[in-house]
């Protein structure tokens, strides 16, 4: 059931996994590991709810890395492309495609010396709930 919530594919299937060309372990089971970790969380009073939310972070940390970008205004702009990392990454941390393509691009301006690099993710952080970010800035 997790991984069809999750949109979880094989490790080879994600771009910041593939950096290492290691996906499994041998001698270890990923399927029984995982049970003791959700286990430990039982134990440890951490409900369903707050497990689904810290495995679907966990998965759109995974989903982030496979987002391609494209560059507009020569170099100066990027945007994410609208793809299937995007729109999973979307739904996993509870926004539309579009705002996570807002906190996701990058606007840079090059003022002498100095590269001021605008990121639009502070407006989304502090719209999640329990952000820490809230209140802040």
């Amino acid at each position: 059931m997790i991984p069809e919530m999750l949109n979880l594919k094989s490790a080879n299937e994600y771009k910041y996994l593939q950096q290492s060309n290691c996906y499994s372990i041998t001698g270890v089971d990923d399927v029984e590991e995982f049970r003791v970790v959700k286990e430990a969380l039982d134990v440890v009073h951490i409900n369903k709810e707050d497990q689904q939310s810290v495995f679907a972070m966990l998965a759109a940390v995974l989903w982030l890395g496979n987002i391609s970008f494209s560059v507009i205004d020569n170099e100066n702009h990027v945007e994410a492309v609208a793809d299937e990392g995007l729109f999973t990454v979307a739904k996993l941390v509870g926004c539309s495609p579009e705002e996570l393509t807002l906190a996701l691009s990058i606007k840079r301006l090059d003022i002498n010396i100095l590269v001021i690099i605008l990121i639009g993710l502070q407006s989304q952080l502090q719209s999640l709930p329990g952000s820490p970010s809230k209140g802040c800035c």
